[in-house]
């Protein structure tokens, strides 16, 4: 799996910088025997699932409070660009995210 941060934009909003970044994620695979059509949906669906499941906790690690950190994480799209070739071993598909989060307006290490 690759991951890939694009560029974000932030602005100020109820004393705060709300900040929102694309957020690119790739999984490669070897397919063996099995249509790599298949496999490449088995990624995009994995992928969905892992990174907007809202059974895994969103706060900041180590805060004495359990105040949200990521506000929001979209699925925007994603899936497969090309296919390979017959002499390949490997499949990738991609998902784009749209994460949203806060900051301290001036300090983006701190809510």
């Amino acid at each position: 799996m690759i991951v890939w941060p694009m560029v974000e934009e932030s602005e100020n909003i109820m004393g705060k910088s709300r900040h929102k970044m694309p957020l690119k994620i790739e999984g490669i695979v070897a397919f063996g025997a099995v249509n790599p059509s298949v496999i490449a949906e088995r990624i995009l669906g994995d992928l969905i699932k892992c990174f907007t499941s809202p059974a895994w906790d969103r706060t900041r690690p180590g805060s004495p409070a359990p105040e949200n950190y990521i506000d929001g994480i979209v699925y925007q799209g994603g899936g497969t660009g090309e296919y390979p070739d017959e002499a390949s071993v490997s499949i990738g598909a991609g998902a784009t995210f749209m994460v949203t989060y806060f900051t301290a307006i001036g300090d983006p290490y701190n809510q």
